[in-house]
């Protein structure tokens, strides 16, 4: 076997593996409820700025406002990874 047919053969194997392990559908948004979202608690201002343009864009694109919601309701939770408190850091590693 040459090494031409070894590679075809290590591609297609590649691509059944993505196949098989293939993740079910995350939805975020149901057309019929604003999307939730969570804060950490210690952001800068350049997060509050990013926040506002994430929450204008949704906000057209939905034509529902986000809600900030508690850790545990939100479908998005925004955190600023070089302010993470140890809690929520402890809380990621779960």
């Amino acid at each position: 076997m040459n090494i031409m047919h070894l590679r075809s053969l290590l591609l297609v194997l590649v691509l059944i593996c993505f196949q098989l392990s293939k993740a079910d559908n995350f939805v975020w948004y149901d057309g019929k409820q604003s999307i939730t979202y969570s804060l950490a608690e210690t952001t800068s201002p350049v997060v509050d700025v990013a926040l506002k343009m994430f929450t204008d864009d949704l906000k057209q694109v939905t034509g529902m406002l986000p809600e900030k919601v508690s850790v545990n309701k939100a479908s998005i939770r925004i955190i600023e990874m070089d302010r993470i408190t140890k809690k929520e850091q402890h809380e990621l590693q779960k």
